[in-house]
């Protein structure tokens, strides 16, 4: 009996990484054409959104592939890190808004509201401030480089070496690429935050202390980030490996969409406690002037820690990530459809 292996098995690694890039960067710059043709009053918030969420992807796929390829330094990561960086300055500044407007300001004393609308002027005026700089970032020369740099580089892709890596199976290498995220996630420090140490085994630990959450607060919000880089590298390959590891990269996937909603929303209330921090610090008041609004941040704050911890205790089982580990590396058998040649 022969075998014969799907199309998809013989995709190249060069061509899965210009396809990834390509989708990402055209997207991200189509975004940022709509956002320069209306103005600071009529933008779309979702432009910036989405041109942020495509430079983030773009990262993810340079990050992934970054051995393999030979970039020119106005495309290399730290560009797009900026350009993602200065708009999602102003995206997290719209959130904050519309967090402080909706769910704190209606449920203040009347005294607390007065000091909360001015904190929010300081908001409005940071945005603007923002919005300018973006709009300068975007029509800024070192943005039109950026631009050339991949548009020179999809019209002839260079990698470090293109006659030999880069022509090898996508669907053979896939597991040793998605090893490396991988192994980076389930390795970061922010996993270890509020647990307990016992015979080598860790578990979260039941008692919270708020001051000690708040003092590692820097560690779960990069983990974070490192699930959300794993999330796209996940999901954007998902089209090049075929049915039936799609579907082994769903169910990896899926839950990572639970961890960065509830760090998102842990990192969200960390980031308005420390403006509201700062602002009674600039206006000299006491933390008694806004005990309503920090003691409600602090009950929502250790209610989604509670939420946090199961899925904590899921991952640092080590009979959970060793069967992680074993559905990324059988990602290379799952990609081949073998098939009876009579």
């Amino acid at each position: 009996m022969h075998t014969s292996q799907s199309p998809i098995a013989n995709v190249s690694l060069g061509a899965v990484a210009h396809a990834m890039i390509e989708s990402t960067f055209t997207r991200a710059d189509r975004f940022r054409d709509a956002i320069l043709k209306a103005d600071s009053q009529t933008v779309d918030p979702e432009d910036i959104h989405q041109m942020r969420v495509n430079l983030r992807q773009l990262r993810s796929v340079l990050q992934l592939f970054e051995p393999h390829l030979r970039l020119a330094k106005a495309a290399q990561e730290p560009t797009v890190k900026a350009f993602a960086q200065c708009l999602g300055m102003v995206r997290d500044l719209d959130i904050l808004q519309d967090q402080l407007k909706t769910h704190y300001l209606p449920t203040l004393p009347t005294a607390e509201q007065h000091h909360l609308q001015k904190m929010l002027h300081q908001l409005r005026q940071k945005r603007s401030r923002s919005l300018q700089t973006l709009y300068h970032r975007l029509h800024s020369d070192r943005y039109q480089q950026f631009q050339k740099a991949y548009r020179t580089w999809l019209k002839s892709p260079q990698f470090t070496n293109t006659t030999q890596t880069a022509q090898v199976s996508f669907a053979f290498l896939a597991p040793d690429l998605l090893l490396i995220s991988l192994s980076q996630w389930l390795q970061h420090p922010g996993w270890f935050v509020a647990t307990i140490a016992e015979g080598g085994m860790y578990s979260p630990r039941l008692e919270l202390n708020l001051a000690d959450l708040h003092a590692q607060e820097r560690e779960f919000h990069a983990l974070r980030k490192c699930i959300k880089q794993l999330r796209y590298q996940l999901t954007l390959l998902s089209p090049f490996l075929g049915e039936t590891a799609a579907a082994s990269l769903t169910s990896i996937v899926t839950p990572l969409k639970d961890f960065q909603e509830i760090l998102g929303q842990l990192q969200d209330l960390a980031v308005i406690r420390g403006l509201m921090e700062a602002f009674l610090h600039q206006k000299k008041l006491s933390p008694a002037t806004l005990q309503t609004c920090l003691e409600q941040l602090d009950r929502e704050y250790l209610a989604l820690w509670q939420q946090w911890q199961p899925l904590q205790a899921q991952y640092l089982s080590p009979a959970f990530r060793f069967e992680l580990r074993q559905r990324v590396s059988g990602l290379s058998l799952s990609a081949r459809t073998l098939e009876p040649v009579n």
